[in-house]
């Protein structure tokens, strides 16, 4: 017997308990489609079992939960399979499995190919956010149109304006998301622009103009442009000749513009083109003569045409004084203040664009005397000794004034700033080679101002000068908190400076002494990046520029260099985990000795502190401790060390613990032969393996791979044994062989195709009717039954019977399908033989002659036959040719064999005779009627019978 099996495995199990200690998996979940950062509540509706029991959820998204009805959010998108994994207290398991979908909320995207052009306007707007199945959509566009399509239409804007198009997209989950683009949509009027190289001159003026016209759309050009220049001449293109101008006044210019598509704009500049005329220019001054810092007033005469109140005359002035002064006023009031002499006058006359210059020569002349004098130096800082009135700072003036001529009556008066009566120098004094030179000493800090006064009695002119001169102490102080710190360690840096009172300070340096500065206020802190023995020194300066600076020395220690180390093996594991760290601390040489090292870690547990061991060589090893970890992910431990002074520094180790969740889903019943129909929801650190096992880890290994591929085969299958209860067994291991194992029952269905029937072995002569009675067992109930008798009858029926007409050798097969989808079949080769005549009887038909020719084929036992012709008569021969009449004919024949047994066989197909050779003469003639002497057309419409071709 030949067996098939097909096995599907629904979640029951089956074993020695009752039903009712077998839990029952199940749960809802509100809701099942939904958004990213919505919850979803989970409810147990689990029930059976030996309690207490116990749950596993796996969520699909790498996340887990012992709840018994949990409430989970997901944060990515995606279809997951959430699993959940009852167990009894007898350690019986049962899972259930449903689909959540959690869907993006939309960010909706759209672009415009053109977003701009003149009205009215047809905008394609493009929808370019990926499309999810069963979403709506809801446009508006700004011009008072909506649409609820994915992709709109094209939309019309019949008026100017910047327009808000927006975008809402909502899932099939209610998922919603807006994307609005203000002024995305702009509709303007086409912009007629120009420009010329000149907008006024004088006659004649000769002006190129430039097209400087804009379109609201790049796609929809400018074509014509129409020019009137005001001057009698128009053009029509973008690039206008020359124009000339020659008659004086005011011109308006216009330029039209036309689209492709027609819109059109025009632009027209009133008195854009100017022409005038400077028909005479002139200036006077007041006072031709004057003293040096004295109102000069000037007043011009300028006559231009055509006389407009409207147009301004521009005047620029030039007083050449090598001030760079100018004005550019109608009427200017100035004063030299440079020099003294004749000074030229430039005036420049600018109207309707037409411009005309003068200059005046020697216009100007001015008088003596000019203050000015020099200081050696305007700041004295800190001198030594100190200020007094033994010790007095001296100002030293250098007179570098203009007084006038020699023959001129002059007086010079310094005035000191400090309270001292002025010093007053006559003609005579100054008329030797120290001029007005002097000095003067200061008795006491401060800020003087010096000026010299000059009074020229003979030009009846007087002028002053004046600078600042300072006199200022500062000193430099600070303190540090400690003369030795330890590198990385922060220091305050106090200043203490002082300055005259007058004179606060406003700026710190702070040379640390490693090349690095520190001026960022009077306090500031600092940490020295690397040890050693530093000069910092402070440069304090006031706000009159003195400055001063003082030194101090510090110390800065090197800390020891923590290092803390692990041999490889214990860098990760599984939990509980024994990690042993190695104190590779080093000691820099020459500086303080190690204290201690304080030993912390991540896990809460209590620190740990020892003691070093004594240094021989800077890179000593230190005593190395252990830790258990318990747990799972990623574990610190740090080590501090410390010095006698307490300088410090710290090295951290990761330690990684994992464990692997071994999980899968597995359907309860199992066809024998079938691939047993897990899913594997395992989750840990890649890589990780799988080992799959029945029953127990003791024999051979199931499979290796992510799920098992290999159909199970029930072994040693007893005689009548419909099933068998198996544990699968999954052990996961991750990449520090940490392992996890989970165990699911299983009962294999064993179903077995059998039947009773009451037919012998063989029989002598047809027809022969059995009755077939169902035998088969299966574990579950059988509900499809398919028998083939081997004669061409099949059967679906439970208990079938069946007739055999014909002699022959029949193959009888059974095949079963269970209410899990277990299937089994039998085969029995020649089941009965049956026996008596055989062949096959048959003719060959002559349409042209109605002749049928009759024999037999494959003839077996046949002793004598019968045929019967369809028409009443009958032939014995085993071959014969017998003609028909016209008719329909069915003809049969008996055999029979030498025992006497009469087997009947039907002859098909019918012979069919239509008449006497299978053809249809006929024609038609036209016309017909017909006179003498007229053609007639005859046409053959014979034809053939069924098809037959003709004889």
């Amino acid at each position: 017997m030949i067996s098939m099996f097909k096995f599907t495995l629904p979640f029951l199990f089956i074993s020695c308990f009752s039903f009712s200690q077998v839990p029952t998996a199940s749960f809802s979940a509100l809701p099942t489609t939904a958004c990213i950062g919505a919850a979803t509540v989970f409810t147990n509706t689990s029930n059976g079992g030996t309690a207490p029991l116990s749950y596993l959820w796996n969520f699909g998204d790498t996340t887990f939960s012992t709840l018994t009805s949990p409430t989970h959010t997901f944060t990515s998108a995606g279809t997951f399979n959430v699993t959940l994994l009852t167990t009894s207290a007898n350690g019986l398991t049962a899972s259930a499995s449903q689909q959540i979908i959690i869907q993006d909320v939309p960010n909706p995207t759209f672009v415009a190919p053109i977003s701009s052009n003149c009205a009215p306007a047809s905008i394609n707007i493009n929808n370019t956010t990926p499309s999810v199945a069963g979403s709506s959509y809801l446009w508006n566009f700004g011009n008072g149109s909506t649409s609820i399509l994915e992709n709109p239409p094209a939309q019309t804007y019949n008026t100017n304006g910047s327009f808000t198009v927006s975008l809402t997209i909502t899932t099939s989950a209610g998922c919603s998301g807006s994307t609005s683009i203000p002024n995305f949509i702009t509709i303007s009027n086409v912009a007629p622009s120009f420009s010329a190289d000149f907008e006024g001159g004088c006659s004649p003026l000769t002006v190129q103009f430039s097209d400087q016209s804009v379109s609201p759309s790049p796609l929809n050009p400018i074509t014509s442009w129409s020019w009137n220049f005001g001057n009698g001449q128009v053009f029509n293109g973008q690039n206008p000749p020359d124009q000339s101008y020659t008659t004086l006044g005011f011109y308006n210019v216009s330029l039209s513009v036309t689209t492709q598509s027609g819109c059109s704009g025009t632009t027209v500049l009133d008195s854009f083109i100017t022409v005038g005329q400077i028909n005479s220019m002139n200036f006077t001054v007041d006072s031709p003569i004057n003293c040096i810092k004295t109102d000069v007033e000037f007043t011009p005469t300028v006559v231009v045409s055509p006389a407009n109140p409207s147009a301004p005359i521009t005047y620029f002035w030039d007083f050449n004084d090598g001030s760079s002064s100018t004005d550019t006023i109608q009427n200017p009031t100035y004063q030299f203040e440079s020099d003294s002499g004749y000074f030229d006058v430039m005036l420049v006359v600018e109207y309707l664009g037409c411009t005309d210059t003068l200059v005046m020569n020697d216009m100007v002349y001015i008088n003596a005397p000019i203050a000015f004098f020099d200081l050696d130096t305007n700041l004295i800082c800190n001198p030594t000794p100190l200020v007094s009135a033994i010790w007095p700072a001296v100002a030293i003036v250098s007179d570098t004034s203009v007084h006038g001529l020699l023959s001129d009556n002059v007086q010079m008066i310094w005035q000191w700033g400090d309270g001292s009566p002025n010093t007053e120098l006559n003609d005579a004094e100054l008329d030797d080679a120290n001029l007005g030179s002097t000095t003067h000493s200061y008795t006491n800090y401060g800020t003087y101002e010096i000026q010299q006064v000059i009074n020229n009695f003979t030009t009846g002119c007087s002028d002053t000068s004046k600078q600042f001169y300072y006199v200022s102490r500062i000193t430099s102080d600070f303190s540090i908190p400690n003369d030795t710190i330890c590198q990385g360690v922060e220091i305050q840096l106090s200043d203490s400076s002082s300055s005259w009172s007058s004179h606060s300070i406003d700026s710190w340096a702070y040379n640390m002494g490693n090349q690095e500065f520190v001026n960022n206020g009077p306090n500031p802190t600092y940490s020295y990046p690397a040890p050693g023995n530093f000069a910092i020194t402070l440069v304090a300066s006031n706000d009159v520029g003195c400055s001063a600076s003082f030194t101090q020395f510090i110390r800065v220690l090197a800390p020891p260099f923590a290092v803390i180390s692990t041999p490889a093996a214990d860098e990760g594991g599984c939990s509980p985990h024994l990690v042993t760290f190695l104190n590779l601390t080093v000691q820099p040489p020459s500086y303080n000795p190690m204290n201690h090292f304080d030993w912390s870690f991540s896990d809460g547990s209590p620190g740990i502190t020892t003691l070093p061991v004594p240094i021989t060589v800077p890179a000593t090893p230190q005593t190395s401790i252990q830790h258990t970890f318990n747990g799972e992910g990623v574990y610190v431990a740090t080590l501090t060390a410390y010095n006698d002074f307490g300088c410090s520094s710290f090295s951290t180790k990761e330690i990684i613990l994992t464990k692997p969740t071994a999980f899968f889903t597995l359907d309860n019943i199992v066809c024998n032969g079938e691939v047993l129909n897990t899913d594997n929801l395992s989750v840990g650190v890649s890589p990780v393996n799988y080992q799959w096992y029945i029953d127990n880890t003791i024999g051979d290994t199931l499979s290796t791979d992510f799920n098992p591929n290999d159909p199970y085969i029930e072994q040693n299958v007893a005689p009548g044994q419909t099933s068998a209860i198996h544990n699968l067994i999954l052990i996961a291991e991750d990449i520090n062989g940490c392992k996890d194992t989970v165990s699911i029952s299983f009962t294999t269905s064993i179903p077995n195709a059998n039947f009773t029937e009451n037919l012998p072995n063989s029989v002598p002569c047809p027809p022969i009717t059995g009755a077939y009675l169902d035998a088969s067992t299966s574990y579950g109930t059988i509900n499809t039954w398919l028998w083939d008798f081997g004669n061409g009858n099949q059967s679906g029926l439970q208990n079938p019977s069946n007739t055999y007409f014909f002699p022959g050798n029949y193959d009888l097969s059974l095949s079963i399908t269970d209410q899990y989808g277990c299937q089994d079949d039998t085969l029995f080769n020649d089941y009965i033989i049956v026996g008596g005549p055989s062949g096959v009887p048959q003719y060959d038909y002559d349409v042209c002659t109605q002749t049928a020719s009759f024999f037999i084929t494959n003839q077996n036992n046949i002793s004598s036959v019968v045929w019967n012709l369809g028409n009443g008569t009958t032939q014995t021969n085993l071959s014969f040719d017998y003609i028909y009449n016209i008719g329909i004919y069915s003809p049969s024949v008996i055999l029979t064999d030498a025992a006497g047994c009469n087997v009947p066989y039907p002859i098909n197909p019918q012979i069919v005779v239509t008449n006497s050779n299978g053809l249809n003469a006929n024609f038609s003639a036209a016309p017909n009627p017909v006179d003498i002497n007229t053609a007639v057309t005859v046409l053959n419409q014979s034809s053939t019978i069924n098809n037959f071709s003709a004889c």
